[in-house]
């Protein structure tokens, strides 16, 4: 079993820089690349970064916290996205977790 209520596959899709909406800050989304295609970057404009996009690549960051983009994709690639919906656990009745709190770690300092 997965903790990712929703999985969506995109084929060369390009997107431009933007938040992703109806998630929680604490929650990761999974990105993870598969296809042939010639490299192409994310951009993660907060951070300042370019990550290397290639086949094989696994992402997991807050896609609500972090702008990301794609730019455009020479070949043919796929994005399998694994992330979870704050309406769904709502209708499923699953508890929301809290954000992490190092110092509620048992024997942390």
């Amino acid at each position: 079993p997965l903790v990712y209520c929703v999985t969506s596959v995109m084929v060369n899709r390009s997107c431009p820089v933007h938040l992703d909406a109806h998630r929680r800050p604490q929650w990761l989304d999974l990105l993870v690349m598969v296809g042939e295609y010639e490299e192409v970057d994310m951009v993660l404009p907060s951070l300042g970064l370019r990550l290397c996009y290639s086949p094989g690549s696994v992402v997991a960051m807050s896609g609500q916290l972090m702008q990301h983009g794609v730019g455009s994709i020479k070949g043919n690639q796929g994005v399998v996205s694994f992330y979870m919906r704050d309406n769904v656990h709502k209708h499923a009745n699953v508890v929301r977790c809290d954000p992490m709190d190092i110092r509620r770690v048992p024997g942390f300092p």
